[in-house]
């Protein structure tokens, strides 16, 4: 994680924006929650989808920031918000 912490500092400091990729666990979402990091993707929060699954997920979140946990869901139209990403 130290280096996961170096990162988000330089980008900080950058005045950048970082989305941590790969985050396929909820330790892992923990973690980086902790180290301030406001935004994440991986497979936690979807297994790759087309584009129009992709699309609809999109339009579900822009607003709420909200998102179901892949292992929650049982199909792409099952991913409706709740769990707050920021």
């Amino acid at each position: 994680m130290d280096i996961v912490r170096a990162i988000l500092e330089l980008a900080r400091s950058l005045k950048l924006e970082v989305i941590a990729e790969g985050v396929e666990t909820e330790q892992q979402l923990c973690r980086l929650r902790k180290l301030g990091c406001p935004y994440y993707q991986g497979f936690l929060f979807s297994k790759p989808v087309d584009a129009a699954a992709a699309e609809s997920l999109y339009g579900q979140t822009r607003d709420s920031g909200f998102f179901t946990l892949a292992s929650e869901a049982r199909s792409p139209a099952d991913l409706k918000p709740s769990l707050f990403l920021t």
